[in-house]
């Protein structure tokens, strides 16, 4: 085809059921990669992990897995609720913004224990 497998990636984004069958045929080997780094080339940029939870939710979760293939959660939906992916969230440097998230985010009994921290 003369395309790159981020490029047929990126085409199939939006199929979780080709990119499935993408993550299955480049699937690397069990085992130790080898010395000279190929399975692992240097990139610059932020790397796209879909493909990799999709191989783990399959392994370890089928079921979470074939509701993603089936289109009823994102990897990303599906691999939060598995623990794959631990929930993150962006925030601003400021008081305000930490003062934001912490509400948003963290329960009551969680901003117990985040206070009693504070104060050790």
């Amino acid at each position: 085809m003369g395309a790159t497998l981020d490029q047929l990636r990126g085409v199939c984004r939006a199929d979780p059921e080709a990119l499935d069958a993408i993550a299955r045929a480049t699937q690397n080997a069990p085992g130790r990669p080898p010395v000279n780094g190929v399975n692992h080339p240097n990139k610059q940029e932020t790397p796209d992990r879909s493909g990799k939870h999709l191989r783990r939710l399959r392994k370890d979760f089928p079921d979470l897995h074939h509701q993603v293939v089936d289109g009823g959660k994102t990897v990303h939906a599906a691999s939060l609720e598995a623990g794959i992916y631990p929930a993150r969230a962006s925030v601003p440097l400021s008081v305000e913004g930490f003062a934001r998230a912490i509400s948003k985010h963290l329960s009551a009994e969680q901003r117990v224990e985040l206070a009693g921290r504070a104060l050790r």
